[in-house]
Formats: structure tokens, C-alpha cells, sequence
């Protein structure tokens, strides 16, 4: 469903999808905050929600389920706050894209966690380096 023209929130409802293994939104007019119901999507392997206009923080719940997830795309939204603990229980991403957001605070070590890490795109938010505070623009 991605650059469909898409508009509007993202109904919960959408987070029954158990079985789903791939979600492409990208590159719509999709708005509001994305639902942690998102998270009983066990299955997903994809989550594409680029290029939207997503806001709030990014849900802590999203990747307390989910330890298949190998990409997970958030860039180019308005998402706020800081990086999800919770991420760091997706140990299979190879894929993680949240640049072009206002997220905030430290980027840590438990990066490291992501062995399989093939892409990691951080730019263009306000993360900062924890060991040398220097900024990830």
C-alpha cells in the first residue's frame, strides 16, 4: 500500500494483522501516532511507515513482542522523543531507519546488540554519540 495516497490515522484494528509479514506504508499522507497495537503483529519481518507524517514518540510497546523484525523504517515523519528500549529486543534487525525525525537523546552501545546490522540510518535527528556527545546530523 506504499505512495497509494493513503490519508488519515492508522486504525488499530490494523495491529490484528497476527499473520502479517510485511508492511509497506511508505510514502503516504498517513498522520497521527503510530498505534502500539502495531505490536501484536508477531510475525512481521517488515515495517515500512516512511515518508508519512507520523507524530509522537515512536511506541514503546513495538518491538516488545516482535524478535523477527529485520527492518524497521521510521524515517522522514515527525516522530519525537527518544529511541524505544524495546527495539533492542528485535536482536534480528538488519535494517533500521529513523533519520529526518526530532528524536532526542544518547545513542548507545546497545547498538552493538544488532549483530546482523546491515543499515543503520540515524541522521538528521537530534540523537547524540553517548561516549562523545557529539551530534549524529
Amino acid at each position: 500500500m506504499n505512495s497509494s495516497n493513503l490519508q488519515g490515522s492508522v486504525p488499530p484494528e490494523l495491529g490484528m494483522l497476527n499473520n502479517a509479514r510485511i508492511m509497506y506504508l511508505w510514502n503516504n499522507h498517513l498522520r497521527g501516532q503510530i498505534p502500539s497495537s502495531l505490536s501484536n503483529c508477531t510475525n512481521l519481518l517488515q515495517s515500512d511507515v516512511n515518508e508519512n507524517q507520523f507524530t509522537g514518540r515512536i511506541p514503546a510497546e513495538l518491538c516488545s513482542k516482535n524478535t523477527l523484525l529485520t527492518g524497521f523504517y521510521l524515517a522522514r515523519n515527525q516522530l519525537s522523543g527518544s529511541i524505544p528500549a524495546s527495539l533492542f529486543n528485535c536482536t534480528n534487525l538488519q535494517r533500521i531507519s529513523l533519520g529526518a525525525n526530532q528524536i532526542k537523546g544518547t545513542v548507545s552501545m546497545k547498538f552493538g546488540k544488532f549483530t546482523q546490522i546491515h543499515v543503520l540510518s540515524l541522521g538528521r535527528t537530534q540523537l547524540v554519540n553517548s561516549s562523545s556527545r557529539t551530534s549524529l546530523q
